[in-house]
């Protein structure tokens, strides 16, 4: 079932047309600034957007501006994690070719602290706040270990009545899409 579902709103995902992607990417952000998700945060953790995902590259601008520490994470393949690095520019970044992604500089200091937001990517998610990602596990064991508040952004079409969870499977304290905000 999560395979199915995976693949489904993978497809719709990558089907959007650059207008539309922008759209929506647009109005996700505008609702996390509307709605006092970056009041009184110090750190942010969030992700490069690849295959169509929320767009996160104005959010990354506007938290610079406002001297919101950046954190981005890098795949550790061998180890199956993620490791976490403040990113202060664009030129910090490096072309992986693991999940063909943009990653922070491994030459970079680690950041090793919890953040205060954890803006987390996935494929498809519920009313109950359930998430189901690429099926690597990263994120799950990422957010297991973190204190930080979880949201996950995603567009409507992204998010069920219901999917199916499992134990290990870490839900969301909120989610916020183009239209609502699911808490």
């Amino acid at each position: 079932m999560k395979k199915s579902l995976r693949q489904e709103i993978f497809r719709q995902r990558k089907a959007l047309d650059a207008q539309s992607y922008q759209e929506h990417s647009r109005a996700v952000m505008q609702r996390l600034l509307d709605n006092g998700f970056l009041d009184e945060v110090k750190s942010v953790h969030l992700y490069y957007a690849i295959y169509n995902e929320v767009n996160t590259l104005e959010l990354i601008e506007e938290l610079w501006r406002r001297d919101i520490q950046v954190v981005m994470p890098r795949t550790d393949l061998k180890n199956h994690k993620l490791d976490n690095y403040q990113v202060t520019s664009f030129d910090q970044f490096e072309e992986r070719t693991a999940f063909n992604l943009l990653e922070p500089k491994q030459s970079l200091p680690r950041h090793e602290e919890d953040c205060d937001l954890i803006l987390v990517p996935g494929l498809v998610f519920d009313h109950n706040l359930n998430r189901i990602g690429y099926g690597g596990g990263f994120y799950d064991r990422f957010l297991a270990r973190s204190n930080g508040r979880k949201v996950a952004i995603a567009y409507d079409f992204q998010v069920r009545e219901s999917i199916p969870s499992e134990p290990h499977d870490i839900r969301m304290d909120q989610i916020v899409t183009d239209t609502r905000i699911y808490a």
